[in-house]
This record gives structure tokens, sequence and C-alpha cells, in this order.
């Protein structure tokens, strides 16, 4: 029971290191959502109607980041891309905002407000 314990701690190395988000040391998959949608307050305006979606699509990941917008975007409407891991597509087109963790899109109908490793964010043209 010890060593079992002992092998899910982080390494010694890792004490030095604060984490990044707090999905760093558990949930490694959502951490580069964490780190768009905390760099996406600052192009999507408080109000507006946003939703979050993934390239290549993952509706598991999509419920996940909805509910993560909900806390990291206040004031906007989130809008969710998936529920219960079932794609919502009538509510990403809804959206005037679309933030896309992942790989940037070969064609997307809209404005290219930011772009980070991590993934893009658009303003959807009317």
């Amino acid at each position: 029971m010890l060593l079992a314990t002992l092998a899910r701690l982080p390494s010694p190395l890792a004490l030095f290191h604060p984490p990044q988000t707090p999905f760093d040391r558990s949930k490694r998959h959502l951490v580069p959502s964490f780190i768009l949608l905390t760099a996406a307050r600052e192009v999507v305006p408080p109000g507006a109607r946003v939703t979050v979606t993934s390239d290549p699509p993952s509706p598991t990941l999509d419920t996940d980041t909805h509910h993560m917008a909900v806390a990291l975007l206040p004031g906007r409407t989130v809008l969710p891309a998936a529920r219960w891991g079932a794609a919502r597509p009538d509510q990403i087109q809804a959206a005037d905002y679309v933030v896309v963790v992942g790989e940037k899109p070969a064609a997307f109908a809209g404005e290219l407000l930011l772009e980070r490793r991590e993934g893009t964010v658009w303003r959807r043209s009317p």
C-alpha cells in the first residue's frame, strides 16, 4: 500500500516547480484548454456568446471545456459545443466567438483574434 502511494507522488524535482495550471498534476489533457481559455478572456468581450470546441473533434473534451469556460469566462454566455459527450452543432453555430482547442482550423468563416500553441480564438463573421 505504501509503495502504491509513493508511486503516485510527483517527482522530487516537481516540488521546486509550481504547476502552471490546476490540472498539471492530475488531468493533463485539460491543461491546453485552461491556458487557452485564460488567454481568451483578453479578446472575448463581456456579454458575448462564446463556445469552446476542439480540433480534432472530441465531444468528451468539449463537454469538459464547456464546464471550464463557464468558470473562466465570467460575464459571457458560454454555449456548449457538446453536452455529456454528444456534439451540439446548433450551439456552435449560435456563438459569436469560437475558442478552438488544438489545431488551427484549415478554413473558418471569421476573424482570427488569438493564436497560441494551445489553440485559436475566432470572431465569427456576420
